[in-house]
């Protein structure tokens, strides 16, 4: 029996006038924890939200946060956001050249760091920082907008990095994270891939107004496919 993977919901696409009415009708404690997408128009097109909304949204949920740093300039947030007391600290690969200086300013504070690669990316720009990393964020999708159709060959990554890890003898753990058209129908796929956990948005937020039972139907689900 495969570890039961866990959703990590993205508010990108949830309706903001009602945060606090949204955050706790999806809220339970079988939740990864929320993604934050924190998108800055130049990394990406599209403007997010800032730091506001994560203040926020740890004020009123006991589960964890990460968030996800679609930015150019992540060395200028990461600190930002430790401050708040964020949990997870995700940055991409194609931002930084090198990020070890953020991996140790993360780890130094008591949280953790992942590192994010795109679908055109190859697994080698992030291999020699494996045994530093808490999670590997693969993008099944381009980052920067919701409702997207999942790039399925990305998943293949998973794989790549865990035969470099075995070829290496890293035996650290590590979170594999799907995130990018994350649907009830690829669920199945993301989980024979090696997910730990899929970052679900507009699964969520667009496709019915109850929220809880979405979510609960979807942990469901996902406990059948693990269990089998």
């Amino acid at each position: 029996m495969k570890s039961i993977v866990k959703i990590a919901p993205s508010i990108l696409t949830m309706d903001y006038l009602q945060i606090e009415k949204e955050i706790k009708s999806v809220e339970n404690p079988e939740l990864a924890c929320w993604h934050l997408d924190i998108m800055d128009g130049n990394f990406v097109p599209q403007i997010s939200f800032g730091q506001d909304i994560v203040e926020k949204i740890k004020s009123i949920s006991n589960i964890p946060i990460e968030v996800h740093l679609m930015v150019v300039n992540p060395h200028e947030q990461v600190q930002k956001f430790i401050d708040i007391g964020v949990d997870k600290i995700i940055v991409h690969i194609e931002a930084i050249a090198d990020p070890s200086e953020l991996i140790s300013i993360t780890h130094k504070n008591n949280k953790e760091f992942a590192l994010a690669i795109n679908p055109e990316t190859s697994v080698e720009a992030i291999t020699k920082y494996i045994g530093e990393l808490n999670q590997v964020t693969v993008m099944t999708v381009h980052p920067g907008f919701g409702g997207q159709k999942m790039i399925t060959n990305s998943l293949e990554k998973i794989k790549e990095i865990k035969d470099f890890m075995r070829k290496k003898k890293i035996e650290i753990p590590i979170n594999f994270q799907v995130d990018g058209g994350v649907k009830e129908d690829n669920l199945e796929l993301c989980i024979s891939a090696g997910a730990s956990n899929v970052v679900m948005g507009s699964a969520i937020f667009n496709d019915d107004l109850d929220r809880q039972n979405t979510v609960h139907y979807l942990q469901e689900k996902i406990r059948g496919i693990c269990e089998n």
